[in-house]
């Protein structure tokens, strides 16, 4: 991702360090300079799902060990009930929300650099900001999960909405990024997508009906999987790294308005 204006033509490469230098012949003659930063996300994305894994493992680990749960596929809100395990999801679930919140922004502003390269031409899809909300929306959610245990009322619910508002970012968002040309694997994304729809529709079923709770456990294990491999794929499509471009010219403030103003792109 680099910078540009609509005058100029795109760099070859962009510089791998902040760089800072001028361009001239820009609207109007005027003259540019273009400031560049690479922001590596490769650490937080890969510390998020760490942060997500881990939990889920450690506490099932702890949950196995200690005969709180079953060794075969378990619930995982089972494992996160008795001591010493529920004091590492307390922690661990509820301080995941806020950071795979904060990938969903990220990932959000990805998408918002592709459609406004597109302009016009920007394919049908729904727009980055729906699925944001969604995405934020799974996390409120995925804090309660967090904060409550399947003792209270507010769990199961809390659990239902998580993983089906997860699901469905990940479906809408995959919508966006296929449609504008922004996912690198985009048949990898849809298979996952289409996977996890059945897998809310079957565990939605069994949930109101009553059914096996192995179903439902295998639909958590699913679903957790699931929003962890979106996660990296979001990284994976933004190669891990942002470049951010700010650029100043001067005496061309009609420029600005008709939009050939220097804008950042992927």
């Amino acid at each position: 991702m680099g910078t540009r204006t609509l005058s100029q033509p795109r760099p070859e490469a962009a510089a791998p360090n902040p760089t800072v230098f001028n361009m001239k012949g820009g609207p109007e003659g005027g003259e540019m300079l273009r400031v560049e930063a690479t922001i590596p996300f490769a650490p937080f994305f890969n510390a998020t799902v760490g942060v997500f894994l881990g939990t889920i493992l450690t506490c099932y680990a702890l949950a196995v060990k200690h005969g709180h749960v079953h060794w075969w596929l378990p619930e995982i809100s089972d494992c996160f009930v008795y001591p010493p395990e529920s004091h590492l999801s307390r922690v661990g679930v509820t301080g995941l929300a806020p950071l795979l919140a904060l990938t969903y922004f990220a990932y959000y502003g990805y998408l918002k650099l592709f459609e406004a390269r597109r302009g016009k031409r920007r394919a049908a899809a729904p727009p980055a900001e729906v699925s944001l909300v969604i995405g934020v929306t799974a996390c409120f959610f995925l804090a309660l999960v967090g904060g409550y245990d399947e003792r209270t009322r507010l769990h199961s619910p809390a659990a239902v909405l998580m993983f089906s508002l997860g699901l469905f970012y990940c479906t809408f968002s995959s919508w966006t990024a296929i449609a504008l040309g922004a996912a690198k694997h985009p048949r990898l994304r849809l298979a996952f997508c289409i996977l996890g729809i059945l897998d809310v529709a079957g565990a939605s079923a069994v949930y109101l009906s009553g059914g096996p709770r192995v179903a439902i456990a295998a639909s958590e294990w699913f679903g957790s999987l699931s929003l962890a491999f979106f996660t990296v794929m979001n990284g994976v499509d933004m190669d891990h790294h942002w470049v951010l471009g700010v650029a100043e010219k001067g005496g061309d403030e009609e420029a600005r308005a008709r939009g050939t103003a220097p804008s950042a792109e992927c």
